[in-house]
């Protein structure tokens, strides 16, 4: 399933490839293809780590069953780590695939900033977002037109549908336990292209608190995608929390 070379690691699920650069989460999966269809210059699961000026790093990674686990620290001992989760999602009743991140940030510290954000960036003829928990209800997302190239701050919830092509849809989602706050804003000069970012743990972090969230990111037919995207949003909201270490 996963397969790690050097500082790359590549995924080959039944219905999924993509990569991950280990030393460089922010830049997020490339190389997608999904039921053999390659998805261009897309970046899926983007993760900024926390303490980016203090240069947190690659110590260690490793594939455990399903998963790709990645640790990464600051040089200092004093300042947080973080633990990346990735992990193959397939619902096959569905037609859907995709990969879900936990991402779960510790510190030595007696007060710290573990504040991240996770996102992506891609090129879309359409964007909409669920607007309720329940997601019964879609609207377009207010991205074009955003001035001084600005993001847009959104409420509703955290499950946007990127329409990308005739023949595939991205699901782009948070556990709403861990969503506050989501911003998109349009890449100016790339037609189409939008950066989303959920942005995460913004309350101080205390020593030996350890703070996790859930993201996926699947793909799927753009046939009835509000459908299996509430379907995917719910499962994931009923589902437990992994116990992760």
């Amino acid at each position: 399933m996963w397969r790690i070379e050097g500082t790359q690691a590549s995924l080959s699920g039944p219905q999924l490839l993509a990569r991950v650069n280990l030393r460089q989460p922010h830049f997020g999966l490339a190389d997608v293809a999904w039921l053999d269809r390659t998805l261009a210059d897309v970046r899926l699961l983007q993760a900024q780590l926390p303490d980016a000026g203090a240069g947190q790093r690659l110590v260690e990674a490793y594939v455990r069953g399903q998963d790709l686990i990645a640790t990464y620290e600051a040089a200092s001992e004093e300042k947080s780590a973080t633990q990346m989760y990735w992990r193959y999602v397939e619902h096959a009743d569905l037609e859907a695939a995709g990969v879900e991140l936990i991402v779960s940030v510790r510190t030595e510290l007696l007060d710290a900033d573990a504040s991240l954000t996770l996102g992506s960036e891609l090129a879309c003829r359409e964007l909409v977002q669920a607007v309720d928990q329940d997601a019964t209800r879609f609207l377009p997302a207010p991205v074009a037109g955003t001035p001084g190239n600005r993001p847009a701050h959104l409420d509703g919830a955290g499950l946007l549908i990127h329409r990308v092509t005739d023949a595939v849809s991205v699901l782009e989602m948070l556990h709403p336990a861990d969503f506050s706050a989501l911003e998109l804003v349009a890449d100016a000069g790339s037609t189409g292209r939008v950066r989303s970012r959920f942005r995460l743990f913004q309350e101080r972090l205390e020593k030996g608190v350890i703070r996790r969230a859930r993201a996926q990111t699947l793909l799927c037919r753009p046939a009835d995608d509000e459908a299996i995207a509430r379907e995917c949003y719910l499962r994931l909201r009923a589902s437990e929390a992994p116990l992760t270490t």
